[in-house]
């Protein structure tokens, strides 16, 4: 389970536009994940 949210996470990386949150899709379901700029 942590592994497939590493991952994800590593994907938010790349998939970011300047969207505040984006959906992602993954086995279990459907995660949430709000995007914060520090």
């Amino acid at each position: 389970e942590n592994g497939k949210l590493l991952e994800v996470s590593e994907s938010i990386q790349f998939l970011e536009k300047g969207d505040r949150s984006l959906i992602y899709r993954v086995e279990s379901g459907t995660y949430l994940f709000e995007i914060r700029r520090k």
